[in-house]
């Protein structure tokens, strides 16, 4: 088993749109899991969604002026916010826990990101330094590469990197 890391590590996994991003966070998150490490996940959306639903109790609440809400079960817990109010730092807070967390999506942040490579060109709109490209490779580069198939392998890439480091 790995020991547990000291801090908690953002990652972005970004490509284009169908390229295999949500695969890459399965993927990942499983084989992290299964080695004792503790993950989490976040799904950046382009789209403007409601997540909750007009005439539940949590709506109520919000539209009665909570800024935050949260609903807990036997199971599960969910918060509701708006984005004004849930910025990064209570983000972090929330995945403290974590040792990773892969965020789907996330081509703004500075956070290091693996390129997820399909037969499209590559995005030029990417903030943030790309530490590995995974999938398709399409030219020789420095940069670490990983094919489909070696989830393992970026795995043991991502620990090496971040487990050792803080």
């Amino acid at each position: 088993m790995i020991e547990q890391m000291k801090q908690t590590q953002f990652i972005g996994i970004v490509g284009h749109k169908k390229s295999g991003k949500t695969t890459l966070v399965e993927l990942l998150a499983r084989e992290m899991t299964d080695r004792g490490l503790l993950v989490g996940t976040i799904k950046m959306t382009t789209h403007d969604l409601e997540f909750d639903s007009l005439g539940k109790d949590t709506y109520r609440h919000r539209i009665a002026g909570s800024r935050l809400t949260l609903i807990k079960s036997k199971k599960q817990v969910a918060i509701f916010s708006d984005l004004a109010y849930f910025d990064d730092e209570q983000i972090r807070l929330i995945f403290q826990k974590c040792d990773f967390v892969f965020i789907e999506g996330d081509s703004i942040s500075q956070n290091p990101k693996i390129y997820v490579v399909d037969k499209r060109e590559p995005r030029a709109d990417i903030a943030g330094e790309i530490i590995a490209i995974w999938g398709i490779q399409q030219n020789q580069s420095d940069m670490p590469h990983f094919d489909k198939e070696q989830i393992k392998e970026l795995c043991d890439f991502l620990v090496n990197k971040y487990q050792n480091r803080r």
